[in-house]
């Protein structure tokens, strides 16, 4: 019994990071939360980039497969958003992947894949480097996004004089 209660409450934390829970901001303000329709159009378009990207072998992708693990906000337009698909998973299960973007390095726990953590905008997906590389977001806003994404962030890079 003593077990099974060890067991639980270790599951517990593995259990409430697979729901889409919003992000904690550290001004104490409410997280940010996305609206349905945004939400509904995004897996809609993450839908289509996989099947554009990595349809092989004839695999039935639906709506229903594809979803929202995470919203960090909106920054310079682009809607930051944790996304995750049960045909990203394979061959990509590590414990953690490092997002290089504006000369910072994020450390974002989970699996690694490309577009697991994009910024949406115009119904197209980029990563971090990418649409900083294409000034649509700024360094500001990778270092907004390197707080919420990497605990230990601040610490290896404290706040950049303005």
């Amino acid at each position: 019994m003593v077990l099974l209660l060890i067991a639980i409450v270790m599951a517990l934390p593995i259990l409430a990071s697979c729901q889409n829970i919003p992000v904690a901001t550290d001004d104490g303000h409410t997280p940010p939360i996305l609206d349905p329709a945004l939400e509904l159009k995004i897996r809609e378009d993450f839908l289509q980039f996989l099947v554009d990207t990595y349809w092989t072998n004839g695999n039935e992708l639906n709506l229903e497969q594809v979803w929202v693990l995470g919203y960090y906000g909106n920054f310079s337009g682009c809607e930051m958003v944790h996304l995750r698909t049960p045909y990203l998973i394979p061959d990509m299960d590590i414990l953690c992947m490092i997002i290089a973007a504006a000369g910072y390095h994020i450390i974002f726990p989970g699996f690694a894949d490309y577009h697991a953590v994009s910024l949406y905008k115009d119904s197209k997906f980029y990563t971090l480097g990418e649409a900083y590389g294409l000034g649509l977001i700024t360094k500001a806003d990778i270092y907004n996004i390197g707080k919420q994404l990497d605990s230990s962030f601040t610490e290896r890079y404290p706040k950049p004089l303005r």
